[in-house]
């Protein structure tokens, strides 16, 4: 609404114009943190979604227009923001009409797997659109040796890694798929299974989600897997609702089978695990000492983490988010001069 002055120089963040928003599958609310930053940014949004989010999509925009929100003394009328919202419902291998919106667009947010984010990265834009590419990635917790001996820190620590798995039933690039437990003089990891246990088996009857027949065949491969070879142990709870499988020896981080299934890995020290991340990495949930984390802090941002958190707080959304600030690139950022 009105310059800043940063560093002698008086500056203005100026809305670009039109966000579109191409909304994931896996995460329908997702669209709305872009879209609240749209807003912030006063921009004009247009929201593509798949038919099949009709349902889900209306209904959590009808919810944000029955609401008021208080900026200073200033209140807000939601249905006065959504006046600025378009939702248009376009099949997948509509690319004319995708051509046609992404043309119009200033400012593309891409939610979403590989094929869908290089799908839309590859239709035609106008050459000065800015993309906000929120891509697959895969994020995994560390629990240093000194979390590790208490018993109720360990049974608080097993409820706050649960909630973490269990969130959208793991498809969100936040939800942990590995863990890392560093051995110690008092190695705990079995207690830490049995309450680990237990807290999944409580998370699974609040949440109930279901696992579709391909997951539940690669889940079912794994289990074998781990039952039969030496230094690894699997335990699962009914119907296959939640899945842990613990290893000794392999370090590398596990591909994600998703379906609230965690792969554990015992290793020796914390500092040794960034060379074993996957490649996409984004979140880092930590739980150990601060001194301890701003040591191995060091060796995970060379390997490309993206995202500090404590352990039970993963599926929080925060900002900076991948890496970048994303409504840094909603707007211009235009010179004023001085007076």
């Amino acid at each position: 609404d009105h310059e800043i002055k940063v560093d002698n120089q008086n500056i203005i963040a100026y809305p670009k114009g039109v966000i579109v928003h191409w909304l994931a599958g896996n995460v329908p609310v997702l669209v709305i943190i872009s879209l609240f930053q749209g807003l912030l940014t006063k921009n004009v949004n247009i929201i593509k979604a798949p038919k099949n989010m009709k349902i889900v999509i209306v209904k959590l925009l009808n919810d944000i227009s029955r609401m008021k929100f208080k900026v200073s003394n200033k209140i807000i009328s939601g249905k006065v923001l959504m006046k600025s919202v378009l939702v248009i419902y376009l099949d997948r291998d509509d690319l004319k009409a995708q051509s046609v919106l992404s043309k119009t667009a200033d400012v593309r947010v891409a939610w979403g797997g590989k094929e869908a984010i290089d799908s839309i990265i590859s239709l035609p834009k106008k050459f000065y659109t800015d993309d906000i590419i929120l891509g697959p990635r895969v994020s995994l917790c560390v629990v240093s040796k000194e979390n590790l001996q208490n018993s109720k820190k360990i049974s608080k620590l097993a409820k706050e890694i649960s909630r973490d798995v269990f969130a959208f039933n793991q498809m969100g690039c936040n939800s942990p798929h590995n863990l890392y437990l560093e051995n110690g003089k008092k190695n705990n990891h079995l207690y830490f299974l049995q309450q680990l246990k237990k807290a999944f088996e409580l998370e699974s009857l609040r949440s109930k989600k279901y696992i579709s027949m391909p997951k539940t065949f690669d889940i079912l491969a794994e289990r074998v897997f781990y039952s039969t070879t030496k230094n690894k142990d699997v335990y699962y709870g009914n119907k296959n609702s939640w899945n842990i499988f613990y290893d000794k020896k392999d370090f590398l981080a596990s591909n994600p089978l998703y379906g609230n299934t965690l792969f554990i890995k015992s290793i020796d020290n914390i500092n040794h695990i960034p060379k074993y991340f996957p490649k996409n990495i984004q979140t880092i949930g930590v739980s150990m000492p601060k001194k301890r984390f701003l040591e191995f802090s060091k060796f995970a941002l060379k390997n490309k983490a993206l995202r500090f958190v404590n352990i039970g707080n993963m599926t929080f959304y925060n900002h900076p988010w991948d890496g970048f600030l994303p409504m840094s690139r909603m707007v211009n950022w235009i010179s004023f001069p001085k007076w």
